[in-house]
């Protein structure tokens, strides 16, 4: 179980990171760890953006209000109890927004019901958050090593983007606010800092999950809140 380092670049690169790698503080233990084997139990791979979220409510991540919508008329009801503007949305895994799965802007119940029927199937009613800079964090395990965690500029543009800065699991606030600066992401609620170690709590009591993403937190001037996320399951 000892890693092999095939050549001095590889092995020169892991020096380095020894010699500047954070000093270790363990974190606090938290009283209880929310349960949700109900959402995670008998799932396989990528779940839905509600039950993700679901998941990661759970362990403190705040998303926008959201309603779960079957029929363009649930759609309508939805928007009115939530308030304009609303977005409607695919309730899919991933890449909906690429792929035309997300309407946003929309002021009222008849917009969203036309939204949901244009788009078919499921749908999520979403309050619109306020602009913000767009943050991702998230969580892939590794054979080796466990959950590693990453933080970084999120949105659909986020694979362009090189500066992600990444850490093991478990980890503390302070911690995962030096990664947040470590990345150049600005955290004036310290919400990314706190998903962070949300994550790292879910990933370590939840072995069967193999990666979670949260991506974008919407870091606006008066709130940081996520509005999209992606938990796979182990096949």
């Amino acid at each position: 179980d000892v890693p092999l380092l095939r050549g001095p670049r590889d092995a020169m690169q892991a020096l380095s990171g020894v010699v500047g790698r954070r000093p270790y503080a363990p974190p606090t233990a938290a009283a209880t760890t929310p349960d949700v084997a109900d959402l995670v139990v008998g799932a396989r791979g990528a779940l839905p953006e509600h039950e993700s979220a679901l998941i990661l409510e759970r362990f403190g991540v705040p998303f926008a209000a959201r309603r779960r919508a079957t029929t363009p008329e649930e759609a309508a009801a939805a928007a009115g109890e939530l308030g304009s503007p609303v977005v409607v949305k695919v309730d899919g895994a991933a890449h909906k927004a690429r792929e035309g799965g997300v309407v946003l802007g929309l002021m009222s119940p008849e917009d969203a019901a036309a939204a949901a029927r244009r788009l078919g199937g499921v749908v999520l009613v979403a309050r619109q958050v306020e602009p913000g800079a767009e943050v991702l964090c998230g969580m892939t395990r590794d054979p080796d090593f466990g959950p590693i965690l990453a933080v970084g500029r999120g949105g659909v543009a986020v694979e362009e983007h090189d500066r992600v800065a990444l850490s093991s699991a478990p980890l503390n606030r302070p911690v995962a606010d030096r990664l947040a600066a470590e990345a150049g992401v600005a955290d004036p609620h310290g919400v990314v800092a706190e998903t962070l170690v949300a994550i790292a709590e879910c990933a370590l009591a939840n072995p069967s999950i193999d990666s979670i993403e949260v991506n974008p937190l919407i870091v606006s001037h008066s709130a940081t809140t996520a509005v999209d996320a992606l938990v796979v399951v182990s096949n």
